[in-house]
């Protein structure tokens, strides 16, 4: 098969840093022998001036392509099987049709920053949680993927908010809250993929590496 990996075990490169990545590639391909190397440059595309579903569906899409492009020219001659990237980014509704990405707080002044976030954007009100994924092969083929969950945040009072943000769990997590963590103390309901909401969607990246010549289930042999 076209793409099929040729190592054994198979070699994935992960360009990402995320422990959770990490994480759950390791759950979904026990067998792999998964390399870490995340884009030596870590800035990307700013999206706050995005305002529509598409302008960001888009635009993450774009940064997932130019991390995988960015890893590739980093790694090298090294022969690999599979090369995984992805982004993640917390969208709010600011109107009917208009829509604001939060990233990662500041860390100087989080508390402020996330507290508004909860207040303005998340209790008692749904948001959405999109994950971009691109997968390079080993023959070059390239297979990206747009995954968005819907997450819907209780009602609570304020004294719960500063709770959460006194733990410290918002610093460096897109939207300020980890699911995974204290945060998902605020969930009352999700549509969609749960993975994606901790950063890799894995159904959907299991079906994109299947595309790209990963057998899950091995090619049955005829008997005589």
């Amino acid at each position: 098969m076209n793409g099929a990996p040729v190592h054994s075990p198979p070699v994935i490169v992960l360009g990402s840093s995320s422990p959770r990545r990490r994480e759950l590639l390791g759950q979904l391909f026990p067998t792999a022998d998964i390399r870490i190397h995340p884009p030596e440059d870590d800035r990307e595309e700013d999206l706050s001036p995005c305002r529509s579903r598409a302008e960001i569906e888009q635009g993450l899409l774009r940064i997932a392509t130019a991390k995988a492009g960015m890893v590739e020219r980093q790694w090298g001659e090294t022969p690999f099987d599979f090369l995984l990237t992805a982004d993640t980014a917390v969208v709010v509704p600011c109107d009917e049709h208009h829509f604001r990405v939060l990233g990662k707080p500041d860390p100087l002044q989080y508390p402020d920053d996330v507290r508004g976030w909860f207040h303005d954007y998340y209790l008692g009100r749904t948001h959405e949680v999109m994950t971009a994924i691109h997968l390079l092969t080993r023959s070059k083929r390239a297979l990206s993927r747009l995954v968005t969950s819907r997450v819907t945040f209780a009602s609570a009072a304020p004294a719960r908010v500063d709770w959460y943000l006194r733990t410290g769990e918002s610093l460096g997590k897109a939207g300020g809250y980890a699911l995974q963590g204290i945060g998902g103390c605020f969930v009352e309901q999700l549509q969609g993929s749960l993975s994606n909401v901790v950063g890799l969607p894995l159904l959907e990246t299991l079906e994109l590496f299947e595309q790209g010549g990963w057998q899950s289930v091995p090619e049955q042999t005829g008997r005589d």
